[in-house]
């Protein structure tokens, strides 16, 4: 009798047998290569290990090299230049040489006896308008509005408040238009046609708010003829020394082209953070949140502002061309919006914590020119040197209060652990924390 091969009983064909055989070599084949990417990871994160601890060993290096440079700063060394016993003279000589300044001091170093003090505003001339901008929060904006006016009674003359409105919500209108017997005017953005995102995942909102602040500062600086404005918006309130501050910082921005805006904000500005209600600074970092510009910023800045973002925009090296913002230590407006176009995100975490300032600071006997360049690169520099240089395992947490600590950091991922360890604001734009 016959049996074929489909009855599974004789030997299976040539061409199974080399289709099997095929099969097999391509499986081990692929486990090969599966188990070589496998040890190609391995030891390429071996290799990042070895990097990582590489980079961690030169950090600690440079740390502990310049920890010492600071030690011979601060502890001079008890001998002479030529070994003998030094003299206080020796030791004094070290100490004007690395500082330390203090804001008035680098003043009396930069400024002859005769210099004049920082170039006073015209007399009348106004020192800045004031703009709430607004949208679709009624509430917020009634909030805001009643917190300004607390304040402006004294400064009236030299802050005319607007309210700007973007769109046409009614209760905002109205809202609006109810503060005009106080002497609050009321001007209304209406977009002409929907702004496009260029990514369909984008927010439009951001779009529309870029175009809301391109209209608002437009119609203040180039139609209404105002030198500088103050940008506030419907979820903040303010400090009881806000004019102040801007009436004697306004000057500054007059007197040095360097500077690009004076905030009121300061991003660091939780209550955990912060002490001394007279301190301010300078930074390469744009705040916002409560911030004033010249006629001659927004010049340079109307032709070139985007249609979207401003405020990170404003940030880039290339937009605000190197020049840099002052902002006080303790913050002149607090945030009160949870909700808005940000939806909340950093509310419960850097927001929410702000201190703001209560105190009534006495701006116009206070000599800011320590703020002016070259005068604040001297002063900046001495508080630098005169820090303390640790690592965060040294305990930069355990840091006592009013203590000047300075941690050394190469990149960006650096600062985000930094950040990240101390709480700070973990924010980076065009190397720029």
């Amino acid at each position: 009798m016959m049996v074929s091969a489909s009855s599974g009983r004789g030997p299976p064909p040539r061409h199974l047998l080399l289709a099997g055989l095929a099969s097999f070599v391509m499986f081990q084949m692929w486990l090969f290569h599966r188990a070589y990417d496998g040890l190609e990871i391995f030891f390429g994160q071996v290799e990042e290990s070895n990097i990582a601890y590489a980079k961690y060993r030169v950090l600690r290096e440079e740390n502990m090299r310049l920890k010492q440079e600071l030690e011979d700063c601060h502890h001079p060394s008890d001998t002479g230049s030529d070994g003998s016993p030094g003299t206080e003279e020796d030791r004094s000589e070290v100490t004007v040489q690395y500082g330390p300044f203090t804001r008035q001091s680098v003043i009396s170093d930069t400024f002859s006896n005769d210099a004049p003090h920082i170039p006073t505003l015209p007399p009348g001339e106004e020192t800045a308008a004031v703009v709430i901008m607004a949208c679709n929060r009624a509430e917020y904006l009634r909030r805001a509005l009643e917190s300004v006016l607390q304040y402006h009674e004294p400064y009236a003359d030299q802050f005319p408040i607007y309210v700007s409105q973007d769109g046409t919500h009614k209760e905002v209108k109205a809202m609006a238009q109810s503060f005009a017997k106080l002497g609050v005017k009321y001007l209304q953005h209406i977009e002409t046609s929907a702004p496009v995102p260029r990514n369909k995942k984008e927010n439009v909102a951001y779009y529309r708010i870029a175009a809301h602040y391109k209209f608002a500062l437009t119609t203040l600086f180039e139609e209404k003829g105002h030198p500088r404005v103050l940008i506030l918006e419907d979820d903040m309130e303010v400090a009881p020394d806000l004019f102040a501050f801007f009436t004697h910082t306004a000057p500054l921005l007059e007197a040095d082209p360097s500077l690009l805006a004076v905030s009121s904000w300061n991003d660091n500005g939780q209550t955990q953070f912060v002490r001394d209600p007279e301190a301010v600074y300078r930074s390469d970092f744009f705040p916002g949140l409560g911030w004033m510009l010249t006629r001659r910023t927004w010049d340079e800045l109307a032709p070139i502002w985007p249609d979207s973002y401003w405020d990170d925009w404003l940030r880039l090296y290339e937009s605000r061309r190197g020049k840099q913002s002052i902002h006080p230590e303790v913050c002149r407006t607090y945030n009160f919006g949870e909700k808005g176009s940000s939806k909340g995100q950093f509310f419960r975490n850097y927001l929410k914590p702000i201190r703001k300032n209560e105190e009534l600071v006495d701006w116009e006997n206070r000599d800011l020119r320590f703020l002016l360049q070259p005068a604040y690169d001297k002063y900046f520099i001495s508080i630098v040197a005169g820090a303390k240089v640790q690592t965060l395992d040294d305990g930069v947490r355990r840091a006592k209060a009013g203590e000047t600590v300075a941690v050394v950091y190469h990149s960006e991922k650096e600062f985000q652990l930094i950040a990240k360890a101390t709480g700070i604001f973990n924010e980076w734009k065009d190397g720029v924390p």
